[in-house]
């Protein structure tokens, strides 16, 4: 078992059909093969960070992490990564820099990050 963070804990199989999931879900929205990914995380969810940094390198998406009060976010974001997902937390940061992107994010209004693993499980 890996403690991915405090109030969570994940088995690896269940890591391995997260991070699964998600790379098909990258690669259903065309996101497979090219690009850069930026993942804005806070250490609340780490998991989550697992999960993405895992299925990004996947996909063959080269990959970078950053929680979201760090100084670079905004330059970062500047850099016009291909797709950029988020957590609450990060969604927020990325909403205030007011740059533009593509953002599967927690916030309304953003396409929620988690459907692309959800849709995935629930169409097999």
């Amino acid at each position: 078992m890996t403690a991915l963070r405090d109030c969570e804990r994940m088995e690896y199989p269940q890591l391995a059909e997260r991070v699964s999931a998600l790379a098909k879900g990258l690669s259903r929205v065309g996101l497979a093969g090219y690009g850069d990914m930026l993942v804005v995380t806070c250490t609340g969810h780490s998991a989550d960070r697992a999960v993405a940094v895992s299925a990004a390198e996947r996909t063959g998406l080269s990959v970078s992490c950053l929680d979201p009060d760090e100084v670079g976010l905004h330059a970062a974001l500047r850099a016009r990564p291909t797709v950029v997902l988020a957590c609450h937390e990060g969604s927020a940061a990325v909403a205030a820099s007011q740059l533009p992107c593509r953002i599967f994010g927690d916030r309304p209004g953003m396409a929620w990050w988690r459907s692309l693993e959800l849709l995935h499980r629930l169409s097999e």
